[in-house]
């Protein structure tokens, strides 16, 4: 964001919180295209996010590794066309990047995609005040909010997972282990991530079938179709039992 509040990859202050996201750019050629977040290509934005950990480790604070999984994509592709499903990713991309920052409390907050494209999105958000124990709950909160696109009936939330790896540094350390505490994060993050992906998949396919059962069978395919159109990701074990509930005999 510029001083006038516009997202353009510059460093924004606010409040005296900063949006590093510009430090990890090295070149045009690692910008995401929907968001314009810097991607992991390679070996590059790591070192800096390494070099990040290592100085809050030497003076101290708070640091929050995020993983976060967006749902509602194929919902907005299907109905308005996958160039809308790209402008609602950066518009969703562009909200998360201020509310942390300007909600959560994050003094320090770097924005950045391990891969290019995708529905996957990386933080890594740092509070210099070291005893405030709800930053992370905040941050998770914030993150699994929906956001509407320019006002728009359409919603987009990190309903298919959300991953915050925390950790707490006194101050005074060496930073030299930094590289390995950030792996430790970056796998906990991602596995929290998906953990919460496979639960939210277990309680809609609870969901789903409990309601399938509900409709008449001569109904049910009908139905079934409708619900497999969705982007409801269900396994490929999952369809099977939904097509058994489906094709059952009288």
């Amino acid at each position: 964001m510029n001083e006038k509040g516009d997202s353009d990859g510059k460093d924004v202050l606010t409040s005296k919180r900063i949006d590093r996201t510009e430090d990890l750019y090295y070149t045009g050629n690692n910008r995401d295209e929907n968001t314009g977040w810097p991607c992991e290509v390679q070996g590059v934005t790591r070192p800096k996010l390494i070099e990040a950990m290592a100085q809050i480790m030497r003076d101290g604070g708070r640091v929050c590794l995020i993983g976060m999984d967006l749902n509602g994509l194929k919902a907005i592709n299907d109905s308005y066309g996958h160039d809308a499903g790209d402008e609602a990713i950066g518009e969703f991309a562009k909200e998360k990047r201020r509310l942390v920052l300007e909600t959560a409390g994050a003094d320090e907050l770097y924005c950045y995609k391990n891969h290019a494209g995708g529905d996957e999105f990386q933080m890594m958000a740092i509070n210099r005040v070291g005893g405030d124990e709800g930053f992370a709950d905040r941050v998770a909160e914030i993150l699994r909010r929906e956001v509407m696109i320019k006002g728009e009936k359409v919603t987009l939330t990190v309903s298919g997972g959300v991953g915050v790896s925390e950790r707490v540094f006194v101050g005074g350390e060496s930073g030299e282990d930094a590289g390995q505490i950030f792996q430790e994060m970056n796998v906990e993050a991602e596995a929290l991530m998906l953990d919460e992906k496979r639960e939210k998949n277990k309680q809609v396919f609870a969901r789903t079938t409990e309601a399938l059962r509900e409709v008449p069978l001569e109904r049910r395919k009908t139905v079934l179709a409708k619900i497999l159109a969705e982007d409801r990701q269900f396994t490929d074990e999952q369809i099977v039992a939904l097509m058994d509930i489906a094709y059952e005999s009288k």
